[in-house]
């Protein structure tokens, strides 16, 4: 959410960093002299092309021209007459009970020489019949105020809370801008540009929904990383075009037809593995989690450090897990998934479910990564030689890597038998004898030359090179083929 900036509240630095960007001729009229680009990822700048260099800003209202401005430095928007600007480029900022008048009367008139500054009489009289009722409506009491948070945080927007709290929008912005557990909502603002399917970048990218009606939605993001976010995105719209997103929420907004839909680029560079994972948690914890659709995130270490410190003694007991012929420190208390169970260390009542894998990664190298692979393929292992942090890219190659080795001795078991198989791994049947997924591995692995013996007349048959169906493993390894 931008921030609203008073022309009276500009700092130094502020003014400074307005003068990079526009400057005032002698007829009062404001230039632009530098294009700020980060305005809107959209057109590269805001005002079109009155933000062309030497192009006069603003707009005329029947109060006289006016001027809006959003920093780049720190996203506040500054909203305020062209004459008000004028006069704090030449002598700085000014009390708020005063105010920059014309000397002539003529409100379109901003030469410097014609303005000067008078005491603003424009408050409400004292002893007003309904001040009493005004100071009522334009306040909120403590109570009032925990509901206005409470009805934030699940999603309301501004104008339906001034609704139901019979207020103004403006103090409803005002309570959520003063109240320090609410985030902002995720605005386009902080994005760097649309997503450009012509070309590969690495980083943090939003799948951004905007709301065709504003007053009764709030705009809301899906925010993701990828080693190639053109690729990414793209599978994003295919499925749910396709009606088969995995983010419900995020198909149920797009099937809707109340939102509008584009990709964004949030963050992008020559990043090294798993860095743009750790970029991707900061975008995320930034924002108010109903504005997102993805809401978890890995919690800041200083966050969950504690929790770290009050149970990594744990691995100092050699009870606790089993060593192998391969070296592996095999985790005694496993999941059906292979995995081994959190610890759940718990502090003033608050519980952190923690990997006990993790958990050895932190206690060795005192760092707490998005992602720690098994570089062992043993998924109960915690012995610290055997991890490495890493990004989902290169786990999923560890993980095909796996699915190689599995694929290559249940085929020698099965004798190459495509319906065996196809049972074994579980992949959809698209054909009498089985799934052709079975034909694509054996050649992808290049099986019936390492081993002719084996279904010699295998050759004869003439399978569907691309894979086909949603087996649970080979779907992941689909999608990492092409990232």
């Amino acid at each position: 959410m931008t921030q609203s900036l008073h022309i009276t509240e500009l700092t130094e630095d502020l003014i400074q960093e307005l003068k990079e960007y526009i400057e005032i001729n002698q007829e009062g009229l404001i230039l632009t002299k530098k294009k700020n680009l980060q305005q809107n990822p959209l057109t590269g700048v805001s005002g079109g092309t009155k933000t062309q260099i030497n192009k006069r800003r603003g707009c005329k209202t029947k109060y006289g021209q006016s001027f809006s401005f959003t920093f780049p430095s720190t996203r506040e928007r500054l909203t305020a007459k062209a004459r008000e600007v004028v006069w704090v480029m030449n002598y700085g900022t000014y009390s708020p009970s005063m105010k920059v008048k014309p000397k002539n009367g003529n409100l379109f008139d901003d030469r410097i020489e014609n303005l000067h500054l008078a005491r603003d009489k424009n408050g409400r009289p004292p002893k007003k019949k309904d001040s009493k009722i005004r100071m009522e409506r334009d306040s909120l009491n403590h109570l009032q105020e925990r509901e206005v948070v409470a009805m934030r945080k699940k999603g309301l927007t501004i104008n339906s809370i001034a609704e139901n709290m019979n207020s103004t929008g403006d103090v409803i912005k005002k309570v959520l801008k003063d109240r320090k557990e609410v985030k902002p909502l995720f605005n386009m603002n902080q994005a760097v540009e649309r997503v450009d399917f012509k070309k590969e970048q690495i980083g943090v990218y939003a799948i951004y929904a905007s709301p065709l009606d504003c007053k009764k939605y709030i705009q809301k993001a899906l925010i993701g990383s990828s080693r190639n976010i053109q690729i990414r995105t793209k599978s994003h719209l295919t499925q749910l075009n396709s009606g088969r997103h995995y983010n419900q929420e995020l198909q149920s907004c797009y099937d809707s037809g109340e939102y509008k839909f584009n990709c964004f680029v949030l963050e992008a560079g020559f990043f090294e593995h798993g860095v743009e994972l750790a970029k991707e948690t900061e975008h995320i914890n930034r924002w108010e989690p109903v504005s997102l659709f993805n809401t978890w995130s890995q919690p800041p270490l200083e966050e969950i450090k504690p929790y770290l410190d009050k149970v990594k003694h744990l691995l100092d007991d050699e009870t606790r897990y089993t060593v192998d012929k391969n070296g592996c420190w095999n985790w005694n208390r496993i999941k059906p998934c292979g995995y081994s169970k959190e610890i759940q260390p718990q502090i003033n009542g608050k519980v952190k479910h923690v990997k006990p894998h993790r958990l050895s990664y932190y206690k060795t190298y005192g760092e707490y990564p998005e992602l720690v692979r098994h570089m062992c393929d043993n998924r109960a292992c915690v012995n610290p030689d055997h991890l490495k942090k890493g990004s989902h890219q290169e786990n999923s190659l560890d993980k095909s890597r796996q699915f190689r080795k599995n694929f290559e001795y249940w085929w020698i078991h099965y004798k190459g038998d495509v319906g065996k198989l196809t049972n074994h791994f579980d992949f959809k049947k698209n054909q009498n004898i089985g799934s052709s997924r079975i034909y694509y591995w054996e050649k992808k692995i290049g099986l019936r030359e390492k081993y002719p013996d084996i279904c010699p007349n295998r050759g004869l048959n003439k399978p569907t090179e691309r894979p086909i169906g949603r087996g649970s493993e080979c779907s992941e390894l689909n999608f990492t083929e092409t990232e």
